[in-house]
């Protein structure tokens, strides 16, 4: 702005310029970033525009690989991706699930942490729904009002519920609709 007027300058680029590759720490240590195209990163062939997510990310611990699952654009605007799996060289994963409907967009719901052998071994749920007159409601206008209103964590012996058994025992969890455990 000078002078009372403005000027836009549209992007022009058609390649990604200025990310990061390497990142040197104080200690000699290394980290390297790999990227990818968002088509290449899971299920996301529906995406009208690809977007370049991180693929892995490597230290001296070993390499940590990134995929994204799910990415949702509505009325030309990216909510982002519903899920992203994160797998560690130890074969043990975390997923992350995001809500995309637009008044609770871009919040965590879920965590899932796995084992190796891909049993569930931890799991966090986030409902961003109040109880009122025995159902779960949600502010539906923007600017949505839609703090978190229940948080559920669960440590698991191998094999003892799923993912679903533990969302249902979380929103049937009785009383204020505080923090649950």
């Amino acid at each position: 702005v000078h002078d009372g007027a403005s000027e836009i300058f549209f992007n022009t680029r058609t390649t990604t310029r200025g990310r990061i590759e390497r990142i040197h720490d104080a200690w000699g240590g290394e980290i390297d970033l790999d990227y990818v195209a968002s088509t290449e990163s899971g299920d996301n062939l529906d995406m009208p525009y690809s977007v370049e997510v991180i693929s892995a990310v490597s230290d001296q611990q070993g390499t940590t690989s990134f995929g994204f699952h799910g990415g949702y654009y509505h009325d030309g605007r990216f909510y982002g991706f519903y899920e992203a799996d994160i797998s560690h060289e130890s074969g043990r994963t975390t997923v992350l699930r995001y809500a995309q409907a637009p008044p609770i967009a871009g919040n965590l719901v879920s965590r899932g942490e796995y084992r190796s052998d891909g049993t569930l071994e931890t799991y966090s749920y986030q409902s961003y729904f109040q109880a009122s007159g025995g159902l779960w409601r949600s502010d539906p206008l923007a600017p949505y009002f839609n703090p978190l209103g229940r948080r559920c964590d669960t440590w698991l012996d191998p094999g003892a519920a799923t993912e679903e058994e533990l969302v249902a025992t979380c929103l049937e969890f009785g009383g204020n609709p505080a923090f649950g455990s």
